[in-house]
């Protein structure tokens, strides 16, 4: 009686145990008409499926395989293979595979593959890989590849963010791509947008038409307008051979800057004056001492604005400057100007305005779609500035 009571007891241990790790082994496939309401009973939010498909919505353990649903699909473990809803995809699980939704992908642990979605992927944890969407990313840290219409969001990027609109991390180490604007804390690469780049640490290229930044590490910002911080910023006043003052704004960084700038002749009689753009760049020859390269057009004027001819002066310049203290530099060299004008003085059978310079060369071009005067000068300039 007792040898048969235990040999009972051995079967029954051993009949549970069974069980167990038979509802640990993926089973062939499952199907589900809501969450709650699936084959699988009682053990769905547990068992792994080689396939499953929810009519309306499923909530199982896990995907090894594929799984498909019009509307909803949910896993509480792990999926490896591939996952097609119509409209959602939530994985609790790390998940190794091709996700594509109609609206958003929603995953709380590590995230390997592919995510395709109609609005939007979300990830809680890392993602390697790529993420498409039609309007947002967000994931941790992503090694791969953020790419949507709208906005991509990440803690730490390794790769490539691109967007119809802006792209946001903490810290990116390869290449951020905008029609509007990039932002960094620290970007160690490339952010290249339509507007703006912002970065408050830069090692490598900002190009955009607006780019800021606190300090520039390595690397240089390339734009319409470019201000750091730390970086490179002057006003300076220039006494040159046309106008006794040019006064201008620079800001950027050492290896480039951009020049603002405007001058007068202060004459009463025959008041010229300019206004310009340009762009520059200086390195040391000595801690005190400095070389520059700057090139700039200017637009001549005598408050005729109406007029429709062109009638602009290039320079280019080079400067020697020395460092008078930590606020202040002088700096003196030699130009090279050109002069274009369309207008024309049936009067005095001349073009543009006198500007009293030596001529070096002179010639009027017939054959664009307006006759244009060009001249060319050499000259020189010395200044100051803070």
């Amino acid at each position: 009686m007792t040898t048969i009571f235990r040999t009972s007891i051995l079967a029954l241990i051993s009949i549970q145990c069974s069980i167990g790790v038979a509802q640990q082994r993926p089973v062939m496939g499952q199907f589900s008409v809501l969450p709650g309401l699936s084959i699988n009973v009682d053990t769905a939010k547990t068992t792994t499926n080689h396939f499953s498909f929810n009519l309306f919505g499923g909530d199982n353990g896990g995907v090894q395989g594929f799984e498909l649903s019009p509307f909803v699909n949910i896993l509480n473990e792990k999926l490896e293979g591939m996952q097609v809803a119509g409209i959602t995809n939530i994985v609790h699980g790390p998940s190794r595979a091709l996700q594509v939704a109609g609206i958003i992908n929603f995953n709380h642990n590590t995230f390997e593959g592919m995510q395709l979605a109609g609005i939007a992927n979300s990830n809680l944890h890392n993602f390697i890989g790529l993420q498409a969407a039609g309007i947002y990313n967000q994931a941790k840290n992503v090694m791969g590849g953020q790419i949507s219409a709208i906005s991509s969001l990440a803690d730490t990027l390794y790769g490539l963010q691109a967007t119809g609109f802006s792209n946001v991390t903490n810290k990116t180490i390869g290449l951020q791509v905008s029609a509007i604007s990039n932002a960094s804390q620290h970007i160690v690469g490339s952010q290249i947008s339509g507007l703006l780049n912002v970065a408050y640490k830069l090692e490598g290229l900002q190009l955009g038409l607006i780019n800021i930044s606190d300090t520039v590490l390595a690397g240089v910002p390339i734009g319409f307008i470019s201000f750091s911080k730390h970086g490179y910023q002057s006003i300076g006043l220039q006494y040159n051979e046309l106008f006794p003052a040019t006064l201008s704004f620079k800001t950027g960084v050492d290896a480039f800057y951009n020049i603002f700038t405007t001058s007068s002749n202060f004459n009463e009689v025959n008041h010229l004056w300019t206004f310009g753009y340009g762009v520059g760049s200086r390195m040391h020859l000595t801690p005190n001492s400095l070389i520059e390269f700057e090139a700039t057009v200017s637009y001549l004027s005598q408050n005729d604005f109406d007029k429709d001819d062109v009638n602009v002066i290039g320079r280019f310049q080079s400067n020697i400057a020395v460092q008078l203290g930590k606020w202040m530099e002088i700096y003196l060299g030699p130009s090279l100007s050109v002069y274009a004008t369309q207008m024309y003085n049936a009067d005095t059978d001349s073009y543009g305005y006198y500007l009293g310079q030596n001529i070096v060369y002179s010639n009027t071009f017939y054959d664009l779609n307006k006759p244009t005067h060009v001249q060319f000068w050499i000259g020189g300039q010395v200044g100051f500035r803070f």
